[in-house]
């Protein structure tokens, strides 16, 4: 996890997201001002309904105020959602990981607690993951997270060392019923500082859904990939002689799944 470090970094990932600038532009033309207003389209779009609603009723031998009232309602409502569908502005969503193979399980070991950013919850390690949701699907725009760094007893007695930094909770992340941490803005400020407010057209983090995922001291986890075995860092200096004491560490960035609470 690392902030964008050049306007060129951040230009690439407009690209990646919402495609590339020419795109973007055209895309703003269609969307810009138009001539004809909401409300002449709602009520051009109730009078056509209201013009097939009188055919239909004299075709069936029916009364036709109460069909036009439905088709007229019926017709603005598709006006309407098919303006706003023309509206509607869709980011690419981020690339699927794939699975990790299961290592072991064990305990997280008491730890230094880290501030959750959108819970505002102390916790041994947490993950935020921003969705973009609608009735069109589903766009993952940003998954994170991060630990001070933590030990896990595994039920065979050894343990694995997960380092502060980065770290990835497999699963998908509980919603947040609402925003409680001031350091969630923050957050997004640090990965992108040239974030502004919600009117960009453009942000690289667009989101409706904010889900998280904390774990803490005490919760049972499994270990996900491939661990090496180091030396503790109580031993780098040990003597040859000695039999120095060792630890497991994920060869890359840490992968958990919570098993059960505390």
């Amino acid at each position: 996890m690392r902030p964008i470090g050049s306007a060129e970094d951040r230009q690439a990932l407009l690209d990646a997201v919402w495609g590339p600038q020419i795109k973007r532009a055209e895309l703003m033309r269609h969307l810009g001002p138009r001539k004809v207003t909401t409300r002449t389209r709602l009520i051009a779009a109730a009078l056509g309904g209201m013009g097939a609603a009188g055919v239909a009723a004299a075709l069936l031998g029916v009364p036709g105020t109460a069909l036009e009232l439905v088709a007229g309602l019926t017709w603005a409502a598709f006006g309407m959602s098919k303006m706003m569908s023309r509206q509607r502005l869709i980011p690419s969503g981020g690339a699927a990981i794939a699975p990790q193979p299961r290592f072991a399980a064990g305990q997280i070991l008491p730890c230094p607690a880290v501030v959750a950013p959108g819970s505002g919850i102390a916790c041994a390690a947490w993950a935020l993951e921003l969705r973009y949701d609608g009735r069109w699907g589903s766009r993952t725009t940003l998954r994170v997270g991060a630990s001070t760094g933590f030990d896990v007893a595994l039920d065979g007695g050894e343990r694995v060392r997960i380092p502060p930094g980065p770290l990835w909770i497999e699963d998908t992340l509980p919603q947040l019923a609402e925003l409680e941490s001031p350091s969630f803005e923050e957050l997004l400020r640090a990965l992108d500082p040239a974030r502004t407010d919600h009117t960009d057209p453009w942000p690289l983090f667009r989101f409706n859904v904010i889900g998280e995922e904390t774990l803490h001291s005490g919760d049972r986890v499994e270990i996900l990939g491939v661990v090496d075995r180091a030396l503790g860092s109580s031993q780098q200096q040990a003597m040859y002689r000695d039999a120095p004491a060792s630890v497991l560490v994920p060869r890359t960035v840490p992968a958990l799944r919570l098993v059960a609470r505390r």
